[in-house]
């Protein structure tokens, strides 16, 4: 078995990196636990000990992984306890965060377990993806990004915003009502659409599965940041695995980076998302 990652900060702005990485990689060797997990960035605008809530949601699954403890257990249960976990934990600690409910920390997350038994198992909610690579070279998706159109709902305000205005969507997102779409999103987290943010009902939305090692060649996870602008749901993860199969992480990261950094018109942006460049990051398990 070898193991390729990489993660890459995200930009705010083309060459401007934002104040901090809220990917994690998740890894526990002896416990042969993999994954990533996506924090994302609350309109609240509050740090925990010194991180934003995204990075501190990340770094604490990171943490829990590590420390290990999961032998006997599939991913879905990893998964399930790591966020009641992380509930408690706020709850305890944090009582102010903990407080903030669904406008507090949150995050995407896919992981994967390899069993004894010649399986592995995985689970995954959110935009982060788990793509298989088979023997007979076909690319599986496994995961359902569901938040893929989501950014859309405020995006499409911001854009609507920087029309009447005249001014850019660089200018526009931070506007009260792109920030109140934000906020009304989020508050259907673990209502309509699975997030980990430490709530017990998240459980529900759980993409999980268990399948042979032996039919598979590679697996590959992302977070939504290796997302290909221009190709599809149905498509871009898909097209992100191929590429980074044939050449390598570091060099889809490039390539992305290279789309971005061409679509600097902040009145007639190409791509548009939340920030210029999301955090980006991917782990391949070549078996």
């Amino acid at each position: 078995m070898k193991i390729e990652k990489f993660t890459h900060i995200g930009y705010k702005e083309p060459k401007k990196e934002v104040l901090m990485c809220e990917d994690r990689i998740l890894e526990n060797l002896d416990e042969r636990i993999y994954g990533v997990i996506d924090g994302a960035t609350s309109s609240t605008g509050i740090q925990i000990e010194g991180l934003t809530d995204g990075a501190y949601i990340a770094e604490f699954f990171k943490n829990k992984v590590s420390e290990g403890g999961f032998n006997t257990y599939t991913s879905e249960a990893i998964l399930s306890e790591i966020n009641e976990g992380f509930g408690v934990h706020l709850e305890e600690n944090h009582p102010d965060v903990h407080k903030l409910g669904k406008q507090g920390p949150c995050a995407s997350g896919v992981l994967l377990k390899t069993h004894k038994n010649g399986t592995f198992s995985y689970a995954q909610i959110g935009d982060c993806m788990l793509v298989e690579l088979t023997h007979e070279g076909g690319f599986i998706e496994l995961t359902d990004d569901t938040r893929f159109e989501d950014d859309h709902i405020y995006l499409n305000k911001a854009a609507e915003l920087s029309k009447a205005t005249g001014k850019s969507i660089l200018e526009v997102r931070s506007n009260p009502e792109v920030i109140s779409a934000i906020q009304a999103h989020r508050e259907m987290s673990n209502v309509s659409k699975g997030v980990i943010t430490g709530e017990p009902e998240m459980d529900a939305f759980i993409v999980s599965g268990v399948r042979d090692l032996d039919n598979a060649k590679a697996l590959i996870m992302m977070s939504d940041g290796m997302a290909h602008p221009e190709f599809d749901k149905e498509q871009t993860y898909i097209q992100a695995a191929q590429y980074m199969m044939e050449h390598g992480i570091e060099a889809y990261y490039k390539k992305l980076e290279e789309i971005y950094n061409a679509d600097t018109d902040w009145h007639n942006l190409k791509h548009i998302r939340c920030k210029h460049m999301d955090d980006a990051t991917a782990m391949i398990i070549h078996l």
